[in-house]
């Protein structure tokens, strides 16, 4: 593969970029324990986590009508938020995009995290200017990210096949499907590497394959 093949990356924040993972682990735990439920494991979170959110918040045994999918969504992302600025990057992060950008390959960001703390924990690792664009929700509820990504393909001027999608999610391939962009997941994320490659995706296993995979072939 061409170091030229792509032109743009689209990259996914949290557990691509953003090595938060374990933190997410942490925090549900937490709400489990005040209601007496079972802890998970980093393994079952990677197994278990999926978009739309309610579907893992289903998986994990909530009781609906005591916890419901909004009072569970404000709790975490409120303690979440507490301790988000304690989490790294994933190694590698900032060269990679220093080195892609050096290269001509602009970048952008595509997140199911809301837009206002997604531009300030981004300005807080000092990467916002890599990026030409940091696409969020407006909401907590992380349904997904189809229709941000479509239509940030109308507004950028690169052809589909200009344009790779990096993320750690089967969601994230889906996303890429429907953008008609290529796809290439991390398994250093939230989802196990059993998923990601179940879903037919090309997989690497850190942020240091995915710069071979771009820049030396795949």
């Amino acid at each position: 593969m061409s170091v030229y093949r792509y032109r743009h990356i689209v990259w996914d924040w949290n557990g691509t970029l953003m090595d938060d993972a374990e933190l997410c682990v942490l925090v549900m735990n937490n709400i489990l324990s005040k209601r007496t439920m079972a802890p998970i494991s980093l393994e079952n979170y990677r197994d278990w986590f999926d978009f739309p959110l309610i579907k893992y918040y289903q998986r994990l045994g909530f009781d609906e009508e005591q916890d419901t999918f909004e009072k569970i969504s404000y709790e975490f992302i409120e303690e979440y938020e507490v301790s988000c600025l304690e989490c790294e990057l994933h190694k590698s992060t900032k060269s990679i995009l220093k080195k892609l950008k050096k290269r001509g390959m602009s970048h952008s960001i595509l997140s199911a995290y809301r837009q206002e703390p997604l531009n300030k924990i981004v300005a807080y690792y000092r990467i916002a200017s890599y990026f030409i664009e940091l696409i969020g929700q407006d909401n907590i509820y992380a349904e997904g990210k189809i229709e941000k990504g479509k239509a940030w393909m109308k507004n950028i001027h690169f052809k589909p096949e200009e344009v790779l999608l990096v993320g750690d999610t089967v969601h994230d391939f889906e996303v890429a499907e429907s953008m008609g962009v290529d796809c290439l997941l991390v398994s250093h994320g939230h989802h196990s590497v059993g998923r990601l490659e179940g879903c037919g995706a090309s997989v690497v296993h850190s942020l240091e394959e995915v710069e071979a995979y771009l820049l030396n072939g795949s």
